[in-house]
């Protein structure tokens, strides 16, 4: 019986006739330059650089009818300009290749990251430079697909670069983009029909024994991390997938892996049929464990990530805006200016026992959730309610930003036009180093901002900006929230987390007091939960939701029409997982030079090089140096600086009006002012005795001072 061929529109047709007859064009002008000169065919020439660009261009064979032998592509570098989609690197270990490639060119205005989506909210999709590294893969088949799928390329266009590949070399591929994709053919099969929708189970112990198909893991447990949360497919229409995602603490280079996807009109609408296959599994592999091999390893929960919503969802209880939506403590809200309010700090907490019991009728529904039964899951501690995301950057940060500069704050001046005006000129000037991907922008687009561009606003620029329109009372009030959640944001402040524990009850304490009660809504009351989470589950960033919500952007781009969205995501889906599997291949080393000698990497995301925005680094005895040159003696790596003889504070504040020891500056999480006369003198620095990379602002007012930040991912431990 005859296959049935597979249809193309006439545009993708018309396209690839094209590109075929530029080749022909291009290969019959080779004829005629080279008609006289003798030698041996054309060959596809081989390049042992994995990162060369340019240099490794496929020549076409003079005879085409003399096919060569299959070659081994095992080294060669393509550089396939395919539009690449940020925020799909999970998959490839090469977050230091855009780094390096940003100090050859010495481009200051060149603002250069991973190719990771920084993007939180919804799609940033850009182009990667970086040639495709193929020294991790075994044939042109691999090298195709990681492309592919990294790239998120559709089958059309995979088909014709299969076509050209098959026409003009002797490549072993195939003829569609499913076989190379090796696209799973039971996904209908395993995709149930509910009632409002369509369900798909894959499930925990098959993604981890995909995941380590050619290893097993180096530990006795694994914990993981939970996420869920609604996702909007289309702006024409109502579909939206709720996809249960995962991510494995012990394996820091692993994707993030959805485990099970919901899909329909709306979310949905029986918790028992989205949550009890996962509740089962989990009760399951807790009595059994997990088998890889002959080991078999202990799997565990450690919480469950998600904003208020998604939270009151998975655990039955009644909304956020409701009188008893708070999730950690009893307090009651009220109803005030039009909307909920919580007024109210100290309140006794919730607990396991308390919440299984039904202690607090009016914070229950009707039904329960299953994730009751998981075993050893603490329904009040394991839901953390302080995501960094939600409740903090796209949460109060937001907030408080966007009354102030729409003068929605009655207690306040309103800004004037050339007030904003020179916001946005010193947030724009604002020089981030090359580790955080986004730059700041204006006030004319707050409202498009994403919530990685409010937490760098906060970390390394509010301070400088609020104290040039806040009053007094107002600054320092504000200084204790900046305060409390830089200290939340390392284990390197973790002797000041009790500290910065009063700093937040204090902060929401007096929030209403200064910006008004109707403005004291959930967020700003889940603030004094945030030490509770801290102190169990480690620095904010440890346990926010911005790599699930990152990988939902992955999610949404998988899904191309309105057709089988379902079907779509859990393909791609487990097209992505055949790629995310663990090797024992060794990790580089660190600290290395950049590729033109003149910076150092001491981390995968911690570079040192002579550019404004690279060059500020903090010593481990608090001194500034201003980096300029680095010396290597075999495995040791000197760095040559300019180190400022004296800093000064850039604000201190009384936290206690009684206690005249309460005082605390920036000083303590180690901010400082630089004048602009003041002395310097050369220093040599080891590279183990760097401290962290710093962030430098000049105030407009100013612009000769300079404020330092400490970049707080590189803070490093004595």
């Amino acid at each position: 019986m005859s296959s049935i061929p597979l249809k193309r529109s006439r545009k993708v047709t018309n396209r690839a006739n094209k590109m075929l007859a530029a080749l022909e064009a291009e290969y019959d002008r080779e004829q005629n330059l080279h008609a006289e000169v003798p030698g041996p065919s054309r060959m596809v020439t081989q390049n042992s650089d994995p990162t060369s660009q340019g240099e490794n261009q496929p020549q076409e064979m003079e005879d085409s009818s003399q096919l060569p032998e299959p070659i081994d592509t095992s080294d060669i570098s393509f550089n396939f300009s395919g539009g690449g989609v940020q925020g799909d690197v999970v998959l490839v270990d090469n977050n230091f290749v855009d780094l390096d490639s940003s100090v050859e060119t010495g481009d200051e205005d060149d603002y250069v990251g991973n190719c990771s989506s920084d993007s939180d909210v919804e799609d940033m999709v850009g182009e990667c430079t970086a040639a495709h590294n193929c020294t991790n893969h075994r044939n042109i088949s691999d090298c195709l697909r990681d492309w592919a799928v990294v790239h998120n390329q559709p089958r059309s266009s995979i088909n014709e670069i299969l076509a050209i590949f098959r026409k003009w070399t002797a490549l072993p591929l195939p003829k569609d983009s499913r076989t190379l994709l090796k696209t799973s053919t039971t996904i209908g099969k395993e995709i149930r029909t509910l009632e409002g929708g369509e369900f798909w189970y894959k499930g925990i112990e098959n993604k981890l024994n995909s995941y380590f198909q050619s290893t097993v893991p180096s530990t006795d447990q694994l914990t993981i991390m939970l996420s869920t949360d609604g996702l909007p497919l289309h702006r024409s229409a109502t579909t939206q997938l709720w996809p249960i995602l995962m991510k494995v603490e012990e394996l820091p280079l692993a994707p993030i892996m959805m485990i099970s996807m919901f899909c329909g009109p709306e979310k949905p609408t029986s918790l028992e049929v989205f949550l009890r296959p996962l509740v089962e599994e989990m009760k399951e592999i807790h009595q059994r464990g997990l088998r890889f091999g002959d080991k078999v390893v202990q799997l565990k929960i450690r919480a469950i990530i998600a904003d208020s919503p998604a939270r009151a969802f998975i655990k039955a209880t009644t909304n956020y805006n409701g009188y008893h939506g708070c999730m950690r403590c009893t307090c009651v809200g009220e109803y005030y200016a039009h909307r909920m309010i919580f007024d109210t700090v100290g309140a006794p907490l919730r607990t396991d026992a308390g919440f299984r019991a039904r202690e607090c009728p009016g914070h229950h529904q009707l039904w329960n959730s299953p994730l009751e039964e998981l075993p050893g899951f603490n329904m009040v501690e394991n839901v953390p309610t302080s995501d960094r995301l939600h409740t903090c950057d796209l949460g109060v940060t937001r907030r408080h930003l966007l009354l102030l500069v729409e003068n929605k704050y009655s207690n306040f001046p309103p800004l004037s036009f050339a007030a904003k005006k020179w916001i946005s000129k010193f947030l724009t000037t604002v020089k981030l180093p090359s580790e955080i991907n986004r730059k700041l922008r204006g006030l004319d687009v707050i409202r498009f901002w994403k919530g990685s561009e409010f937490r760098s606003y906060l970390h390394y620029a509010s301070p400088v900006l609020m104290e040039e329109f806040l009053s007094d009372k107002a600054y320092s009030h504000f200084l204790l929230y900046f305060c409390a959640l830089t200290i939340f944001s390392s284990s390197f402040h973790r002797s000041l987390w009790g500290r910065a524990a009063e700093f937040m009850d204090t902060f929401v304490q007096l929030y209403g007091e200064i910006y008004g009660r109707e403005n004291l809504t959930s967020n700003v009351h889940n603030l004094q939960h945030i030490a509770q989470d801290v102190l169990q589950y480690g620095p904010l960033d440890e346990f926010s939701t911005y790599c699930f919500e990152n990988h939902l952007q992955v999610i949404k781009r998988s899904v191309r029409s309105g057709f089988r969205c379902g079907i779509q995501a859990a393909a791609r889906s487990e097209e992505r997982s055949a790629l995310g599997v663990a090797s024992s291949r060794t990790n580089r080393r660190y600290p290395y030079l950049t590729t033109n000698g003149k910076g150092i990497f001491l981390a995968s995301d911690f570079v040192l090089r002579p550019l404004p925005r690279d060059e500020w680094f903090l010593t481990k005895s608090n001194g500034v140096v201003k980096f300029l040159s680095i010396i290597q003696t075999n495995d040791n790596f000197t760095i040559i600086g300019k180190q400022y003889s004296h800093v000064l504070d850039l604000f201190s504040f009384l936290f206690s009006e009684d206690d005249p020891d309460s005082e605390f500056s920036s000083s303590d999480i180690l901010i400082y002012k630089i004048p602009a006369d003041v002395p310097t003198q050369n220093v040599e620095v080891d590279a183990a005795d760097i401290r962290c990379k710093l962030v430098a602002v000049h105030p407009a007012p100013n612009p000769t001072t300079t404020v330092v930040f400490p970049l707080l991912h590189t803070l490093r431990e004595d």
